[in-house]
């Protein structure tokens, strides 16, 4: 969470480039480990939407115009480039940017110009807003599916359709305004992508193309290095500014500032050593979290690897925390331990996963700590399992 609030602070936001030059954005921030609305609005301009977002540095891009291309395939389980080709068999890959969503039977594929979208994001960079991550079309609604309690959800040019396996269809059209409740926020149907938007980067969504993670990545440098730029600026400021005290105080007194002048040595000296001390153990703490990250991927790909088509999987946890986190107490984790959950379409493969998990010689026991009937015909589940290595 530290890390998080370093990163991008409390305020998110994403904004929507829909059809006929209009523009939505939706602000949130982040308020007692939520998120709660800040302000949202419309633009009919680049120049409007720039004043109504201004002071925000970064923000999640949803491209869903007329620039953008979406068709809906038969999954054949195939490499995404693939589906891209079945989708638009005529377009050079390299000139444009793709996002694909697939279920267990069909696959949804949009597409925009490469040129296009990095003129869009070119545009914000000049506006020294960041851009973050983006997604193309309505196929970043996938993030809200589980959190609408209907079938049917309307974005501002669209109605998208799910069902058991996720997103059913996708159609366009044009659509009255429609006011949802998603998790206590009040949001109109023109709010709902950017909202879905929000959640992937709060959640740490990571991008697909090569673009969008040199996106985070040039976000990232830029952040800390500003960040760095203002702490280095404050730590000089208090220094000069103890030194001018000091220099005011005792400049009559030679021997006095002399005696204080060599305090101040030695407490240079000992700054100096428990930095250096810092430093090893700081050395030593994330040549340990290498290893031990290289054996939690481990663990993870092999429970991923077992996963049946009928499962999703909604969390992982490794060694989660033991009980609410209380300030000024010691934060303690349950040792040895993997916490899952998600949801099953079918009792059957899901009996047979938990029977699979068990035979690992690396799992000691496989705890289902709750399974019950969810949304449509799927069940969701809660399992821990504990480690004998």
């Amino acid at each position: 969470m530290i890390r998080k609030l370093v990163k991008y602070g409390v305020h998110y936001c994403a904004v929507e480039h829909a059809d006929n030059d209009q523009f939505f954005f939706l602000k949130l921030k982040r308020k007692k480990k939520e998120l709660v609305l800040s302000s949202k609005g419309e633009a009919v301009n680049f120049d409007e939407l720039v004043s109504k977002i201004q002071g925000q540095k970064h923000l999640f891009l949803v491209v869903n115009n007329e620039q953008v291309l979406t068709k809906k395939v038969v999954n054949t389980h195939t490499t995404e480039e693939r589906l891209v080709k079945v989708a638009f068999p005529n377009i050079a890959l390299s000139d444009f940017y793709y996002k694909v969503y697939t279920n267990d039977q069909e696959a949804f594929v949009a597409i925009s110009r490469k040129e296009y979208v990095n003129g869009i994001i070119a545009d914000y960079e000049r506006q020294k807003i960041s851009v973050v991550d983006f997604s193309l079309g309505s196929l970043s609604l996938e993030r809200l599916i589980d959190l609408i309690d209907s079938e049917r959800i309307e974005t501002s040019n669209a109605e998208v359709t799910s069902n058991a396996l996720g997103i059913a269809s996708i159609e366009k059209k044009t659509v009255a305004e429609k006011i949802y409740t998603i998790n206590d926020l009040e949001v109109s149907n023109k709010h709902v992508l950017p909202l879905a938007g929000v959640i992937d980067y709060y959640a740490g969504g990571v991008g697909e193309s090569r673009t969008q993670k040199q996106l985070q990545q040039e976000y990232i440098q830029k952040r800390f290095f500003n960040l760095g730029f203002k702490l280095v600026l404050g730590f000089l400021f208090v220094i000069l500014l103890i030194n001018f005290l000091i220099f005011s105080s005792y400049q009559s007194k030679d021997q006095r500032y002399s005696a204080e002048l060599q305090v101040n040595e030695a407490k240079k000296k000992e700054l100096t050593g428990l930095k250096d001390l810092v430093f090893r153990k700081r050395k030593l703490v994330e040549s340990i979290s290498s290893s031990s990250n290289s054996k939690v991927a481990w663990y993870f790909n092999e429970i991923s690897a077992s996963i049946p088509s009928s499962i999703l999987l909604k969390n992982m946890a490794y060694q989660p925390v033991n009980g609410a986190i209380k300030e000024n107490k010691r934060v303690r984790f349950k040792n040895k331990t993997i916490e899952i959950s998600g949801v099953s379409i079918y009792d059957k493969d899901f009996t047979q996963w938990v029977a699979t998990l068990e035979k690992k010689t690396w799992i000691d026991e496989v705890g289902i700590i709750n399974y019950g009937r969810g949304k449509k015909t799927r069940s969701s589940f809660d399992l821990i399992i504990t480690l004998n290595e």
